[in-house]
């Protein structure tokens, strides 16, 4: 099974940032090395070339697990570097990719109306563990926070926006 990672660089502006390099290594047995990564959720295409941001300053990427022909054990940790123009260098260390236990993720377009708010409510079956929620309008190309987010049990979130909800796409990993 392939675990699927994404995420969008952003200036301090918040504006994406194109172009921006992206590297991949894994931590095995104490150093680390290119990862080889999948470039699509099906398919036998994987790579360990830097990736490009897009022009939104979106890049993803799939990593297999043990049952994958280029995969990975569970646990295995990740470091995802990024330089480009406009934008500090960063590298985010020990991300786990592949944890021991199964996680949360999904893309919602869809938004429920409820009088001038709109909103969304998400089962995420985390316990206690709540899940990054990443808000993007796609009529402007910028990150936006949402009005609220609620907890509604250990298990369940509502996102409500102000605005009508058409242009926002959210990305809820956990």
């Amino acid at each position: 099974m392939r675990k699927h990672y994404i995420q969008y660089l952003l200036n301090e502006e918040g504006q994406a940032v194109q172009n921006a390099s992206v590297t991949i290594t894994a931590e095995l047995s104490g150093s680390s090395s290119s990862a080889e990564y999948f470039t699509a959720e099906d398919g036998s295409n994987t790579s360990t070339d830097a990736l490009l941001t897009d022009v939104n300053g979106k890049f993803e990427f799939w990593i297999g697990d043990k049952n994958e022909s280029v995969g990975y054990a569970p646990g295995t940790k990740f470091d995802i570097a990024w330089t480009g123009a406009g934008i500090n260098d960063n590298t985010l260390s020990g991300v786990d990719i592949l944890p021991d236990k199964t996680l949360f993720s999904t893309t919602l377009t869809t938004w429920i109306p409820s009088g001038n708010k709109f909103y969304n409510k998400i089962n995420h079956g985390l316990n206690r563990r709540y899940p990054m929620i990443y808000c993007y309008d796609t009529d402007t190309d910028l990150m936006v926070d949402p009005r609220w987010i609620i907890t509604e049990s250990n298990n369940e979130i509502t996102i409500y926006f102000d605005n009508d909800g058409r242009n926002i796409e959210a990305v809820i990993l956990g």
